[in-house]
This record gives structure tokens, sequence and C-alpha cells, in this order.
């Protein structure tokens, strides 16, 4: 689900992978790998964020429409 977002950022930003793996000063390999997995914990969704240059935000969306 993260890996899907940061895809339409990339596109949006007109921007690759690899632009994303040395903004964030890792690997593309291990940034591939990641998005493979969709594995992200909170930090790492953070640093992804401050590399687009966008704002990180996580919301829980209830059964009833709410958002919290």
């Amino acid at each position: 689900m993260f890996s899907e977002k940061i895809e339409i950022a990339l596109i949006k930003e007109k921007l690759n992978k690899t632009d994303l793996a040395e903004k964030m000063g890792t690997s593309v390999q291990n940034l591939y790998d990641k998005m493979k997995r969709d594995n992200f914990n909170e930090k790492q969704m953070q640093e992804v964020a401050e590399a687009l240059g966008a704002e990180l935000i996580i919301k829980l969306k209830l059964k009833d429409g709410t958002e919290v």
C-alpha cells in the first residue's frame, strides 16, 4: 500500500526510484527490496516523505467512515 503511494508520488514529482534512493541516502537495491515487500516502518515512511518534500499523514478510518 505505501509502495503504491511512493510510485504515484514519483510520477507526480517526475522522479525515479534511483533519484529517491539517492535523496534518502540508501541504495537503489535496498529501496527496491523494501518496495517489493511493502515493508516500511513509520521512521522509514517519514524519510521517504522528507526525500519527496512531502508531509506524512497517518490516519485511521473507522468502519463508519470516521477518520481519527
